[in-house]
């Protein structure tokens, strides 16, 4: 990954101030802006991963920024502080994931440091599901001028899937998966048939925010989860509507020791 940046928007500049002098020997790089005006501007030339902002700002207020930044950065990880807990336009953002985390001040520095790091984490692992989804779509592409039957698609695609070097499934309309690939039955123990439901495999709690990330904004999302005493992360994405697949999930083990030991 490029170098880590954080953007802290605020309309005072001695609480911008204060915030780069506190964060000055961590290993991230911040960059601050007065107003959702100025720190656009910000965006358009820095490659920033994470974006921390106020609520109570004039002109535009914390979360329209933030609703700016979903549409031309969205992979950008949103942040935003206040002093409001029960602000209704804050839990609205949160809700359709304009907003990944709220902090409420005051904020500790220690904890504000864990969930910039947090949110890192979260980057990375949207890069990597964008990464091999792009690999498989791609794949997918080449391989449709080449098919005269869907019964050959399928077959040639889990040839692919096939060589992908993690646990892969693909989970059909009705909440069951059809198609694995070789990675995923030697990691669930070959304990998986074509047509086993998602909750035989996962179990009901696991599967319902697996259902839930299927709907996350923007297609894609990703889940951390304990399975068989291995820390996971479960990366999900959606397919299009008029697919006849609902989506597919990627396995992949937690690598980010340091982040294990904070937590």
């Amino acid at each position: 990954m490029d170098d880590k940046i954080v953007l802290i928007v605020d309309d005072e500049v001695d609480v911008l101030n204060a915030i780069k002098r506190q964060f000055r020997k961590e290993d991230f790089k911040i960059i601050t802006a007065q107003g959702g005006v100025a720190a656009l501007e910000k965006l358009k030339i820095n490659r920033v991963q994470v974006v921390i902002s106020d609520e109570r700002m004039p002109g535009m207020g914390g979360v329209t920024f933030l609703q700016e930044v979903k549409k031309e950065y969205p992979d950008t990880i949103r942040i935003i502080l206040s002093g409001y807990a029960d602000t209704n336009s804050i839990i609205s953002a949160i809700n359709q994931g304009e907003v990944y985390r709220f902090i409420s001040k005051p904020w500790s520095k220690d904890d504000l440091i864990d969930i910039i790091r947090q949110a890192f984490s979260q980057y990375e692992i949207i890069l990597k599901n964008k990464s091999y989804m792009g690999k498989i779509i791609n794949q997918n592409r080449q391989l449709q001028k080449e098919i005269d039957s869907r019964n050959t698609a399928l077959e040639i695609s889990l040839e692919i899937i096939n060589q992908i070097p993690l646990p892969l499934l693909v989970v059909t309309a009705d909440n069951s998966v059809e198609i694995f690939n070789n990675e995923a039955s030697t990691f669930l123990n070959e304990n998986i048939l074509p047509g086993e439901s998602l909750e035989n495999i996962f179990g009901t709690s696991t599967k319902d925010k697996i259902l839930q990330g299927f709907g996350f904004p923007g297609g894609q999302s990703s889940l951390r989860v304990d399975i068989n005493n291995r820390d996971l992360t479960l990366l999900i994405r959606s397919f299009r509507s008029k697919d006849p697949y609902k989506g597919m999930i990627i396995i992949e083990d937690i690598i980010d020791d340091k982040l294990k030991e904070r937590n």
